[in-house]
Order: C-alpha cells, then structure tokens, then sequence
C-alpha cells in the first residue's frame, strides 16, 4: 500500500530528526536513540515512545519534549553525584529525582529557547491531564504538588490557579517549610552536586515517612 509506505517514510523521517537533535543536545554523538519501550536499557540509548499517529501533532511535540529532556539528563547530570546525594525511602527518591529533572531541564532552557518552548507545553498539557485524572494516590499528589513549586521557583514561572487543586495538606507543608529553602536553590542550578545535597536534606525535612509503602 502506497500510503503505508509513506507513512513509514514520514515515521523514519521523524525518527531521525530526534536521533539527530537528541545526540546534539546531549553532545554524544555515539549516542543510540530507540522508539520502542521494551527495548533492553543500557546506558548508551535512550528510549522514546514510538510514534503512533503521524497526523496527530500534540504526540510530536510530547515526544520532543521527552527527547529534549533525556538528552538534557545526559548532558547534565552526573550519575555518581547523583547516587550520592540521594536520599532514602521510595518517596523522597521520586521527589530528589523530580528535582534533578526540573534542574538539568533548567539549564537547557538558559541555553536554547526551542527546548524552554517544549518543555514548558509538556509541563502545561501535564497539568491538565493531572487536573483530569481521578485515579491519583497521596504519593502522586505529594509528588504533583513539590513539582509545582519547585519548578515555580527555579523556572519563575506562575501556576498558582493549578496549586488550588494540589493536595492541601502537603501544600501547607511545602510553602511553611520548604519556600525559603527552595528559594535558594535558585543559585545552585549549575552546581549539581550542592543543588542536590540542598534537595536531599530538604527532602528529609519534609518528614514524609509515614507515606512510605518501604
């Protein structure tokens, strides 16, 4: 089938625009990018989700946000800084590793205005789904809620309107305890290894054991 065919192409086309763009941005031109989710991890690929319908835009530009984001993390961050920083316990690890994202994401919008672009749709249209989705549990909502005002703080960005939906509990916790610190971190985005012991020990102030499932 003809249009099959081009299809593919177009796919292919696609594909290649991100490997290329992905390997730019990390500045690892050895670099493999898969589009297939169930490809074994190892630490020379990136996985992104495959394409599914070329005629729907909003799925390109979601993916070139995550590609944009993966080849930041790359680029960015420092694997052994950042095992050993990290905190313990199930949730403050979801937390420390949602502060990193916001941080080397950060940094990437300093430097190409394309990348900000995408990644602060991706962040709004996440929002949205967040406000739509009714099967959350307390550690999503825990983790939705550091997120929003981590990356208020770090981005300088406004989305107070969408906190009013954040768990109220948590983000009392957050804005009595956690502001001022957070604040601070501002000034340590290019230095990975003080950003994330600040981070760590900010985490364990917030005193979120109880919600441990570990």
């Amino acid at each position: 089938n003809l249009m099959d065919n081009q299809k593919e192409l177009l796919k292919e086309s696609f594909k290649s625009v991100i490997a290329s763009t992905v390997k730019s941005i990390a500045a690892e031109p050895d670099l493999k990018i898969s589009f297939d989710e169930k490809n074994i991890n190892d630490e020379k690929t990136i996985i992104l989700p495959e394409i599914k319908e070329l005629s729907n835009s909003n799925e390109y530009l979601e993916l070139r946000a995550i590609a944009d984001s993966e080849a930041l993390k790359i680029r960015y961050t420092d694997k052994s800084i950042y095992s050993k920083n990290e905190p313990v316990g199930k949730i403050e690890k979801e937390l420390y590793k949602t502060a990193e994202k916001i941080r080397y994401e950060k940094i990437g919008s300093n430097y190409f205005e394309g990348i900000k672009k995408n990644l602060n749709n991706y962040f709004q249209n996440k929002l949205k789904k967040s406000e739509l989705s009714e099967s959350k549990n307390l550690d999503t909502e825990i983790v939705e809620t550091f997120e929003l005002y981590l990356r208020n703080i770090i981005f300088e960005e406004k989305n107070d309107h969408r906190a009013n939906k954040l768990n109220s509990e948590f983000k009392k916790k957050f804005s009595k305890e956690v502001n001022n610190e957070m604040i601070k971190l501002k000034n340590l985005i290019n230095d990975q290894n003080k950003f994330s012991k600040a981070i760590s020990q900010l985490i364990n102030n917030l005193n979120l054991q109880q919600n441990n499932e570990e």
